[in-house]
């Protein structure tokens, strides 16, 4: 094969199988045409590397010129290059209409060397989701997050942001990377985690409270529901009206412990030791038993039309929820919301879109569970006594003690 210096210059043009010049690899340099090329190399339809010429090395005499290779994908091989000679020639380094040149790096102390005024060079025509740099010699990535449109060049003055554009949280670049497109699993998944915790806290919040109201410490007690009436009635016993629906069924236990408070009875009071019990008998209505669950016998002294009534925790989400108890579907609402949320965390890196969505849904329960108790249903005693206090208001706007 042809080995060290070549007397002439090196032409390859219009070679449309011609793949490599790894043939080559034995030629240490060249000299040039009466034109004044060096090294011309055009019109190979399949060339995809000039690797074979890395043993080329120091200054060619004539002109570089690279051009119309629509497959070319880098200069590797053209290191060894350190100055081209323009005696003849137009431009001593042309580099133009390589398609699928993405980089000129290779050539980067060759184009030093030449000078502006005597150069030639395409620019790179990037894919989406690259970019070209003003005075950049290869495409720069935009990040696996971002997407552009092909051939983006940043002009100067221009911020790279302004080519290169990032998808939101519920996006990703799609196969090309040119444009944003949603994630379904991710928008669905986040939803659906959103919505099961968001419904988990909100039936934890409205079932159970934080109170002092039935005994000297702070307790967790089912919520508190307003007492229409309490009064005993024959055949049935002593039986606890609620305004509305109370939302309790009668589950495992005949009866469940309760705690009543603001009754104005003594007798319907409930202490440390002295405990009553319910027992479902419709929707607004209890029949209260003793603490050992048998019938009261407080005949004609256990009336009262005010107060609270309490459940005990976990009775109260034991008793409550139509078809299943309360106490298996709030759990599982929860573990399948944190469960939804910590996926998306690990898969998808979005920590902080996940945590602000559970952040989110606490506080819409407790926005949610706080409706529910303000809208809850007076009793008749009770909305008499309002009406009574705001006329006296009315009437006494500043009032004052007697002298």
């Amino acid at each position: 094969g042809i080995q060290g210096q070549v007397h002439g210059a090196l032409i390859l043009a219009g070679n449309d199988q011609l793949l490599s010049l790894e043939g080559l690899r034995n030629i240490a340099g060249f000299g040039s045409t009466i034109a004044g090329d060096s090294l011309f190399i055009e019109g190979n339809q399949a060339l995809r590397s000039l690797a074979g010429l890395s043993n080329v090395v120091g200054e060619l005499p004539g002109a570089l010129t690279i051009r119309e290779n629509p497959n070319l994908l880098s200069l590797q091989g053209l290191e060894g290059i350190k100055a081209v000679s323009c005696y003849a020639a137009d431009s001593c380094l042309k580099i133009t209409q390589n398609a699928a040149l993405r980089s000129l790096e290779a050539i980067t102390k060759l184009i030093g060397s030449v000078g502006t005024p005597r150069l030639d060079l395409q620019d790179l025509n990037c894919d989406a989701g690259w970019y070209q740099q003003h005075a950049s010699l290869a495409c720069r990535f935009c990040g696996h997050d971002f997407v552009s449109a092909p051939a983006s060049f940043v002009v100067p003055g221009q911020d790279v942001s302004d080519v290169c554009h990032s998808c939101r949280f519920w996006e990703e670049p799609n196969d090309r990377q040119d444009e944003c497109q949603m994630v379904v699993w991710f928008t669905i998944g986040l939803l659906t985690s959103f919505f099961s915790f968001l419904m988990g806290c909100t039936l934890l919040g409205a079932q159970l409270q934080l109170t002092q109201s039935f005994s000297s410490h702070w307790e967790i007690l089912g919520r508190s529901m307003q007492i229409s009436d309490i009064s005993y009635e024959r055949g049935v016993g002593v039986v606890l009206t609620t305004p509305s629906y109370h939302g309790f069924y009668s589950r495992c236990s005949h009866s469940f412990p309760i705690k009543l408070r603001g009754t104005g009875n003594s007798l319907l009071h409930t202490r440390e030791m002295v405990g009553l019990r319910a027992r479902v008998i419709n929707k607004d209505s209890f029949e209260l038993l003793d603490s050992l669950g048998g019938t009261l016998a407080l005949d004609g002294k256990a009336d009262a039309s005010m107060g609270e009534v309490a459940v005990i925790a976990w009775q109260s989400l034991l008793h409550s929820g139509k078809c299943i108890p309360n106490a298996i579907i709030i759990p599982l609402l929860l573990l399948a919301g944190l469960a939804g949320f910590a996926t998306i965390g690990v898969k998808t890196e979005q920590h902080s879109v996940v945590g602000v969505s559970a952040l989110v849904a606490v506080a819409a329960s407790i926005l949610a569970a706080s409706l529910c108790t303000w809208f809850e249903m007076a009793t008749p005693l009770q909305r008499r006594l309002d009406f009574y206090q705001q006329k006296l208001l009315q009437q006494t706007p500043r009032p004052r003690a007697c002298e």
